[in-house]
């Protein structure tokens, strides 16, 4: 009977810190088609059911449940996110003698007990992970002063999710910079229709500076495509879908991209991308999206989906924030000089590449524990 398939188990405390966990599971489907992934996550995110990664309710922490839960699921590595401790159930990942990895640990993570006994086992838990990477120093501190040793112990930064190149076709890269050539392209990520106003509004003035500019579209809905075309024409533009023509003609001045899956290809051609969303307060894509491929990022004051990414990109000079719609127009113009633009993109990858320096870290602790590296 053939061995079974590695499975690594990822426990995640809540769902801010599931997007991560879901793309280091997709760099192992990539990295090692045989290793499978399984989530522990208290709140079952019921829109995620597919892809790469199972998800279940995490078991009670009573040793009975831990001893069954690892006798169903057989995992060969654990990462476990935060430093929130289940005392009982990391008791028999070390009897187990699983290897396991505690990563984007913080200070705050930790809500420790008092009680004599109790702060015994709960130092004895962190002696289950053989690793431990943290946020900051702080979180290190914490830790070493908690008894863990300081070989164990790697100030790596947050583990973020999105700071991976999106995938794209280089043949249609290649065509369509050719078929583009020098004109100036700003790319409005996920914009849902409520901000199409807003997005052509801004696009007019940038033609008036600009008339070579190229305004591309995806929708938040892919369903609004057709409107949207409608809408933009209506408007007095020449409006072209990436669904039905394969070039973008020289008098073409909006291009709606409604062809999924295509948002790692218009970020390497656009220099500037608006992110959709972010004056509706609506879903929004992740900055470290664009950030990752270079292009300078432009954003609405109502962030609050991935706030956590957009805060580590401002306090690095890595995004620009346009308080008010009639402010999109000359943020764009103001960006669309080489220098500036390549400043905010330069200081954005900074901080993504930081992003996918951990991952890379994490993905190469796995490989050593599974066996394949």
């Amino acid at each position: 009977m053939p061995a079974p398939a590695p499975l690594v188990w990822f426990h995640v405390p809540g769902e801010s810190r599931l997007a991560a966990a879901e793309e280091l599971a997709r760099r192992l489907a990539d990295d090692l088609p045989d290793v499978t992934s399984l989530a522990t996550v208290a709140t079952l995110p019921a829109d995620r059911q597919q892809g790469p990664i199972t998800y279940i309710s995490p078991p009670p922490d009573t040793r009975g449940d831990a001893l069954a839960f690892l006798a169903d699921w057989t995992p060969t590595a654990v990462v476990w996110f935060g430093a929130q401790l289940r005392l009982r159930t990391l008791a028999e990942v070390e009897a187990q003698r699983l290897p396991a990895f505690m990563v984007d640990a913080r200070a705050s993570d930790l809500n420790l007990s008092r009680l004599p006994h109790r702060r015994v086992r709960e130092k004895a838990a962190l002696r289950s992970f053989s690793r431990i990477l943290t946020v900051d120093e702080s979180a290190s501190d914490a830790l070493k002063a908690l008894g863990v040793g300081s070989w164990k112990l790697e100030v790596s930064g947050p583990v973020v999710a999105g700071s991976m190149a999106l995938p794209h076709n280089e043949a249609e890269r290649s065509f369509m910079a050719e078929t583009l050539a020098t004109r100036p392209v700003w790319y409005a990520a996920g914009l849902p229709s409520g901000e199409l106003t807003v997005a052509l509004d801004a696009h007019r003035a940038l033609l008036r500076r600009a008339h070579r500019f190229l305004l591309v579209i995806s929708p938040s809905d892919l369903a609004d495509a057709d409107a949207m075309a409608s809408a933009v024409a209506e408007a007095g533009f020449r409006v072209v879908r990436r669904s039905e023509a394969d070039e973008v003609d020289p008098e073409d001045q909006v291009l709606i991209a409604d062809l999924k899956g295509e948002d790692g290809l218009w970020y390497r051609l656009a220099p500037l991308t608006f992110l959709g969303g972010t004056f509706s307060g609506s879903p929004n894509r992740n900055p470290f999206e664009p950030a990752a491929l270079g292009s300078a990022i432009l954003h609405g004051p109502r962030i609050r989906h991935h706030a956590p990414n957009f805060a580590r990109l401002r306090a690095a000079g890595g995004s620009r924030e346009v308080n008010g719609p009639g402010e999109l127009g000359p943020a764009l113009s103001t960006l669309s000089s080489p220098d500036q633009g390549a400043r905010l993109a330069h200081a954005a990858w900074d901080v993504s590449s930081s992003g996918a320096q951990v991952t890379d870290r994490i993905l190469a602790l796995l490989t050593r524990a599974l066996g394949e590296g």
